[in-house]
């Protein structure tokens, strides 16, 4: 008899762990509060327009066990953009400064976004296997096994397998019996990745900074984008500039971001940067399902990877897997992956 194990959470490592276990011959529930997969990894596609990162995006050489998977699935990856001068802002009331960055270690993103590495793997479930619109309220750990309980569903199985931030399975999820005060206490004291960031993404009907020898990369310590990259696609048909909210802007109005965004844009670029065809913005601190904006704020990478997270709880019906619990990389795609293929062995399949 396959064993039965229920996953909490369908962002990348419960999507992977559901595609593991199902390759073992377990039965998987993967259960998400959300009404899509994918967790911190969206994509936001259209026919028109350059799909555009609002979560994570970006791998490097050493991620490994991305690469691997990434090859494992056939999906094709691509260099970051960044050839031509960029722009460095480094004081208030400096102005820009256009440079030549020495040369690095390139970046690589997903062809088609890092969306498609998450529907890859929700195609290997069937609608008896993963659950959306579907919080979990509370975590039964019974003699022989543990109960799963949302609003309207229930799932029994022998294990289960967090794969949230931690901090939300103890601030959002009744366990019975409680987690162990040490447990809670790491946990509630685990940084979460992406609560901090915000991303905004302009499409364009032209790159008019490759016409410029320009990289599209912005890098400034006041400016209403602290970050800017180039965004457009692995074919180069369809173009886009994105990149990460000053957190002094957080709090404005979305009307007033955009306009402090543009305005940015265009004293760099000039008056072309004024016509963009979409502009979008996400705010993770207002993300419900990946933090809890009342709760102990931690240091960034504090208890990431915490010992706690690769052993298994009560009697081994309780096991971690996720960005914040890998040892390394944590926070990060190749991190949510590692943390996965390292937690297979507490399974014992």
């Amino acid at each position: 008899m396959s064993k039965k194990i229920t996953i909490i959470g369908g962002g990348l490592s419960g999507l992977l762990m559901a595609y593991r276990l199902k390759g073992k011959g377990a039965t998987v529930f993967v259960i998400e509060a959300r009404d899509r997969v994918g967790g911190r990894i969206l994509t936001l596609e259209s026919e028109t327009t350059a799909p555009v990162e609002m979560g994570a995006t970006w791998f490097h050489q050493g991620h490994h066990y991305l690469a691997n998977l990434l090859q494992e699935l056939k999906i094709p990856t691509f260099i970051q953009h960044m050839k031509g001068a960029t722009f460095y802002e480094p004081t208030p009331g400096a102005p820009m400064q256009k440079i030549q960055l020495p040369q690095q270690a390139p970046s690589y993103r997903i062809a088609g976004g890092s969306g498609v590495l998450i529907q890859r793997l929700a195609d290997q479930l069937s609608d008896r296997e993963l659950f959306l619109n579907q919080q979990v309220e509370s975590i039964n750990f019974e003699k022989d096994g543990v109960v799963v309980r949302t609003k309207d569903r229930e799932f029994e199985a022998d294990q289960v397998i967090c794969c949230l931030p931690p901090k939300l399975l103890v601030n959002r999820i009744q366990c019975q019996p409680e987690l162990p005060s040490e447990l809670i206490k790491v946990a509630q004291h685990t940084h979460t990745w992406m609560k901090d960031s915000a991303k905004v993404m302009l499409t364009y009907a032209k790159p008019f900074w490759r016409e410029a020898d320009l990289s599209g990369a912005i890098f400034s310590r006041t400016g209403a984008m602290i970050e800017l990259y180039d965004h457009s696609n692995a074919e180069l048909t369809k173009f886009a500039l994105g990149g990460f909210l000053n957190p002094a802007y957080h709090q404005d109005s979305k009307e007033e971001q955009q306009e402090k965004v543009v305005a940015q844009l265009v004293s760099i670029f000039g008056s072309v940067a004024k016509g963009f065809l979409t502009y979008e913005d996400l705010n993770w601190a207002n993300e419900r399902y990946t933090t809890n904006p009342h709760s102990i704020d931690p240091q960034p990478h504090q208890n990431n990877g915490h010992p706690f997270y690769k052993r298994t709880w009560f009697d081994g019906r309780l096991i971690f897997a996720g960005a914040e619990t890998s040892a390394e990389h944590c926070g990060k795609m190749e991190g949510a992956v590692a943390s996965v293929e390292q937690s297979l062995d507490l399974l014992e399949i």
